[in-house]
């Protein structure tokens, strides 16, 4: 029988990820609370074990948080996903003016020939997210391209998570200032 290398099922941005934005808004909670969990005296490795642990479930909350809130209801809503903006010409309007980066279509030769090879494929016109979801599995097949798509998801994943924790701190931290003051 042959023997299978055991796969770790998590990347290193999985752990990190989590536990970063879950650490920030732990240490929050504790500068802003003044409880003295983290930033006052010896852990011990019991301890340290445990809060790594709860900043790791913390970070997952974040994340799914940050989900909800940044990408389906303020990118999807409100801007727009990125495979129905780059598919269109660019046209006026506030949110492309102060976000002219996310706003900016493809060329349009390299809109035309995706959209003709889908057609020559499918003999439909696809757009929006009927589009993507056509195209990704296909140029998921190539390694170099999945390489690149997985570090690109795990970065924006990061910085999404982590603007989520560093939003969700600064309600913390005013509100543990308002009652230090309040209760002294």
């Amino acid at each position: 029988m042959e023997k299978k290398d055991a796969k770790i099922p998590f990347s290193i941005y999985d752990f990190f990820g989590y536990l970063a934005c879950g650490f920030i808004l732990l240490v929050a909670v504790d500068y802003g609370f003044d409880v003295g969990w983290v930033a006052k005296g010896e852990l011990g490795i019991v301890l340290s074990m445990f809060w790594i642990i709860v900043a790791y479930i913390t970070g997952h909350i974040v994340a799914h948080v940050s989900g909800e809130v940044i990408e389906r209801r303020i990118v999807r809503r409100i801007l727009r996903s990125p495979e129905e903006t780059l598919f269109e010409e660019a046209a006026a309007g506030r949110l492309r003016q102060c976000l002219p980066g996310f706003f900016e279509p493809l060329p349009k030769e390299t809109r035309d020939r995706v959209l003709l090879k889908v057609r020559d494929k499918l003999g439909v016109e696809l757009m929006g997210r009927a589009l993507f979801l056509y195209c990704h599995p296909i140029v998921k097949r190539e390694p170099a391209t999945l390489e690149r798509l997985n570090t690109f998801l795990n970065m924006y994943g990061f910085c999404r998570n982590m603007s989520m924790a560093l939003l969700m701190t600064v309600p913390v931290l005013l509100l543990g200032a308002w009652l230090r003051n309040y209760l002294t």
